[in-house]
Parts: structure tokens; C-alpha cells; sequence
């Protein structure tokens, strides 16, 4: 029987100096790797536990969560945050891959907010079946309340391709509207693509901390 240790190294398995560069296909291995890892509990700023724990996305919630679940509240929860939103969030009820399911103490409020806001659309005034979008091209925000679920109920998502541009001047040139909508068409479940969500947050400049640990 051979002798493991007589096999002669290949060039794959011989190993490198510490100052040899890694080859193009290991390079892009850890690149995608970097890009799929998802923060921990412990490595999230004490800030974001603070803001997180009390709605019921504690150490345990993590723990137990996929990576993919946990990137969901994240993502969410910097684009809550940064828009003074996060206040609204009450705690955890069912969330889904690209979707924060939570329940809002205070409906009304929110709804008001938002009616309120030239950044959305008008929630309207229905408390069975309702939505609200934001004004963003890419990157946008959407509220949803579907029929049968509890009032106080909410669904926020971020769709890659927003449906709805910021200005009201749309009708001067309404080809870009249209095409912006129809991007958005062509894809309906981008939301749930959330390591594509990240990376368009951090590159519009989003809080990083909470998306790729500290």
C-alpha cells in the first residue's frame, strides 16, 4: 500500500508562500463567499441590538435564524432606520425571506406619516388592503396590508426596481415612468434576492454596519 505521505504534491495541492497571491478562481471563491456571509448577533454594532432585541430580534431570534432571514431584518431595519421609520416597527410577526412581517402599535400614525411624506404614495384609507410606495427608482421601500391579516399587520420589503419615480412632472416625459414601471414588472420578486438588496444598499450609501458586521 502507498504511503500517503510519499504522493508527490500537485500544483493544487502544493502549498504557497505566504506572499503568493491567490489564483483568479480562488479570488472570486472569496469574493463570493465575503459577499454571501451574513453578520451574527455578536457582530452587530450595539446600536442595532439596542434598536433590534426589544422587537423580538434578540440573540436567540438570530441564532435561530437562516442567513438569508437574518440579511432580511437587516436590510430592513438600516432602511427603517435611516428614514426614521424603524419607530413604527412594534415586534416580529411571521417574517419571510425579503419581507418584514411586523405588527405596528401605532396604524394610524404610520398610514399618516406616509400620507404625509413626498418620498411615498398615498396609503389610502382602507384597513383591509393597502400599500405604500416609495419614490425611488432603485432601492424602494414598499408597505403592504393584505386582506384577512390582522389590522395592525404590516409588510415592508425593498424592490430593487422601484414603481414609482419621486417627481410629480412625470407626464412631461412619460416614457420614463413607464419604462421604470416596466422594470419593475419584469422583476416581482427581486425583494426576496437579499444579498442583491445589500449590495444596492451600501452602494446608495446606507449605514454598512449593521449589513456587514463590526
Amino acid at each position: 500500500m502507498a504511503n500517503p505521505d510519499d504522493e508527490k504534491p500537485t500544483l493544487d495541492s502544493a502549498p504557497k508562500r505566504p506572499d503568493e497571491p491567490a489564483r483568479p478562481d480562488e479570488q472570486s471563491e472569496q469574493s463570493e463567499q465575503s459577499e454571501q456571509s451574513v453578520p451574527t448577533w455578536q457582530e452587530l454594532p450595539e446600536y442595532a441590538q439596542t434598536d433590534l432585541a426589544p422587537r423580538g430580534y434578540d440573540a436567540a431570534w438570530f441564532a435561530a435564524a437562516t442567513p438569508e432571514l437574518r440579511l432580511t431584518v437587516l436590510t430592513l431595519f438600516v432602511k427603517l432606520k435611516g428614514m426614521n421609520l424603524w419607530r413604527f416597527v412594534g415586534t416580529e410577526s411571521e417574517s419571510q425571506q425579503g419581507c418584514l412581517h411586523f405588527l405596528c402599535p401605532s396604524l394610524a400614525e404610520l398610514k399618516a406619516t406616509l400620507r404625509d411624506s413626498a418620498d411615498f404614495t398615498n396609503p389610502g384609507s382602507s384597513q383591509e388592503d393597502w400599500d405604500s410606495r416609495e419614490r425611488r427608482s432603485v432601492g424602494a421601500l414598499h408597505f403592504k396590508h393584505f386582506p384577512g391579516w390582522p389590522e395592525s399587520k404590516v409588510q415592508a420589503h425593498i424592490d430593487p426596481y422601484g414603481a414609482r419615480l419621486h417627481s410629480d412632472l412625470w407626464f412631461l416625459v412619460p416614457v420614463v415612468p413607464l419604462g421604470q414601471l416596466l422594470a419593475h414588472l419584469a422583476d416581482p420578486t427581486g425583494y426576496t434576492e437579499v444579498f442583491r438588496v445589500r449590495t444596492l444598499l451600501l452602494e446608495q450609501g446606507w449605514d454598512p454596519a449593521p449589513l456587514v458586521g463590526v
